[in-house]
């Protein structure tokens, strides 16, 4: 199973809407557009009750959010549910593309290609009364985003994470690493992770086997006191990942995301921002009846 997809996104910020308020410092569930009914919900990895790693994917991330719950069909690519609504049902965007599954047993969820160490920021929007990020979403949006890095003087960051749990024996090892300055800078992303099957209480093993890794280079220039330009190419690899509620298993599969973001904020009249992306997404998925 392959599927190819080049889409175009372009973004218009009216300056009311801009200002409606993204608190992501403060970790909690806010309202936001005065008073309409939806909420947004800003994750990181301090926000009290989210799940700590390890983490298959960002399903299992979501899990931890009040009012969001997923369907798992193994120990990976978990889809998500809010409200009571999923599937294309939601709109799922990583680092701004636009990402359906391809499977029609939903095997492949957007959220199967997110290494959540990767990314910087997750906003899940409750509802569908925005239309800043597309149409549909009735049961509301999930942004995977990455922000232009923080450098200090010394002109590069690094940081080296892992985790283990042995039940299961889910590990994960990650990287980050960037060199730049506000002006421009390079960034390289790997991660890799894996788990075995697991027991559960009673005893009985559970089929929950997957391997993943993924790596993703990024660099971004400014243009302009306003203007920024970013592109970024990632790939996923998994490889013998078991699907016992799918009555069949992956023995390999690749997903592979180019994209490049061209944004610019106004500082005067009612356009506050203008983004235009052109996103690359490809995918390819090897099944076996069990």
């Amino acid at each position: 199973m392959k599927k190819k997809v080049l889409s175009l996104f372009v973004a218009a910020s009216v300056s009311q809407l801009a200002q409606a308020g993204h608190d992501t410092e403060s970790n909690m569930v806010i309202e936001i557009n005065q008073g309409l009914p939806y909420l947004e919900t800003a994750v990181s990895k301090s926000t009290a009750g989210v799940k700590a790693a390890p983490v298959s994917d960002g399903g299992e991330l979501l899990q931890s959010v009040s009012g969001v719950s997923a369907v798992r069909m193994g120990g990976r690519a978990l889809d998500p549910i809010i409200r009571g609504q999923k599937e294309t049902q939601l709109n799922i965007l990583l680092d701004g593309a636009y990402i359906h599954g391809g499977c029609p047993n939903r095997m492949d969820p957007p959220t199967a290609y997110t290494s959540v160490d990767s990314y910087d920021r997750v906003t899940v929007i409750k509802g569908n009364r925005t239309v800043v990020y597309g149409g549909g979403g009735s049961g509301g949006t999930v942004l995977f985003e990455r922000d232009w890095p923080m450098i200090d003087e010394k002109g590069y960051n690094a940081d080296i994470s892992g985790s283990y749990r042995g039940n299961g024996e889910q590990w994960e090892l990650g990287a980050d690493l960037v060199a730049g300055s506000d002006d421009g800078y390079m960034r390289f992303i790997a991660r890799e992770g894996g788990s075995e099957n697991y027991d559960d209480g009673a005893g009985n093993e559970v089929e929950s086997q997957y391997d993943s890794k993924s790596n993703a280079i990024l660099a971004g220039v400014r243009l302009g006191a306003n203007t920024t330009l970013q592109a970024s190419f990632e790939k996923v690899d998994e490889e013998d990942v078991l699907f016992p509620g799918a009555q069949m298993d992956s023995p390999y599969a690749e997903a592979e995301n180019a994209r490049i973001k061209l944004e610019h904020q106004f500082t005067q009249g009612a356009l506050r921002q203008l983004k235009i992306e052109v996103v690359r997404p490809q995918f390819s998925r090897h099944l076996i009846d069990i």
